[in-house]
C-alpha cells in the first residue's frame, strides 16, 4: 500500500475513533493500527457486512466495548502529533 493511502486510512480511522464511534470497515490493510475484533471490525463481502451489522445491532454491549477500546487506543497512540510526525517522515523519505 502506498504511504499516502496508508496515511489517509490512518487519519480516517483515527477520526472515527476520536469521537468514540464503532467502526465496521472493508479495509483490512491496517491490522497493526487497530486489532480486529477487539478495537475494530472488518468485513470482506456484502454477506459478511450484513451479518456483522445484524449481530452488532443485537449485541449493543459488544459493539460499545469495541468502540471504547478503539477510542482509548486512538487517544493513547493516534494523536495529531503522531500523524504529523509520520507525515513528515514520509515526506522526508521521498526527498
Amino acid at each position: 500500500m502506498a504511504q499516502t493511502e496508508r496515511l489517509r486510512l490512518l487519519n480516517a480511522l483515527a477520526e472515527y475513533y476520536g469521537v468514540d464511534l464503532y467502526t465496521l470497515s472493508d479495509t483490512e490493510e491496517l491490522p497493526e493500527i487497530y486489532e480486529p475484533g477487539v478495537e475494530v471490525e472488518y468485513f470482506t463481502s456484502q454477506e459478511e457486512l450484513i451479518d456483522k451489522v445484524g449481530y452488532y445491532l443485537e449485541h449493543d454491549d459488544e459493539r460499545k466495548a469495541i468502540a471504547l477500546r478503539g477510542y482509548e487506543r486512538t487517544k493513547a497512540e493516534h494523536t495529531y502529533d503522531a500523524r504529523i510526525a509520520e507525515m513528515i517522515r514520509v515526506v522526508n523519505s521521498t526527498l
